[in-house]
Parts: structure tokens; sequence; C-alpha cells
């Protein structure tokens, strides 16, 4: 099986494709479809999980529990005035570039929302 990183980059503007993300991570954490899954938070879409609601929000907090959430860019959380509401949901902030280079460089595919 597969390594996968989830890169959530749709926000607010394209929340469809936001939650089609989220939602198939969790899917996919839940239902064990490949040997490791990793979901990086990244542009618009850090804004956007600050504020989400229903069953797109249980499916973000599964993949928090599961810790399959890996972090979101601190250069645009601060951009964006998001940092301590993101630290609040429990996700790390760390620099994109290096995280996404680490998991590209270790094996991992890489899927795009």
């Amino acid at each position: 099986m597969a390594k996968v990183l989830f890169l959530i980059i749709s926000g607010e503007k394209d929340k469809d494709k936001a939650d089609l993300g989220i939602a198939t991570a969790s899917r996919a954490v839940e239902k064990s479809r490949y040997d490791d899954v990793k979901v990086l938070f990244y542009g618009a879409s850090e804004g956007y999980i600050t504020k989400l609601e229903g069953q797109i929000k249980d499916h973000f907090d599964k993949l928090i529990k599961a810790n399959a959430v890996d972090s979101a860019c601190i250069g645009i959380a601060k951009m964006y005035n998001v940092e301590e509401q993101l630290k609040k949901l429990g996700v790390v902030l760390l620099p994109a570039g290096e995280q996404i280079s680490h998991y590209v460089n270790n094996g991992y595919v890489v899927l795009s929302f």
C-alpha cells in the first residue's frame, strides 16, 4: 500500500473542494486505505478550517484525533492572523515547503484539494 499526503489548499471560495479533501482523508484513515495518511493545510484552507461546522468538522476532528494532521503553514497562518485559532484546534504550525518536501522525499503520494 501507499503513503499519502492530502494537501488541502482550497478554502472559503471553493469550500466544496476543501470539504471533499477533508472528508476523503478522514475516510481513508477510518478505513485504513493506505499505509499512512497525513494532511497538510496550506493557503486559503488555513482560515477556512477555523470556521468548520457540522459533519465536515466531525471529519476534521477525526483527523486530529488520529494524529493524521501534520501541520498548517506557519507563514500563511501569520499572514491570515489565524495562528492562535489553529493552535486551539490542535494544528501544529510549520513551514509548508519543508513539510511537503519531507513527504515527497519519503515516498508519499501527494493528493491536492
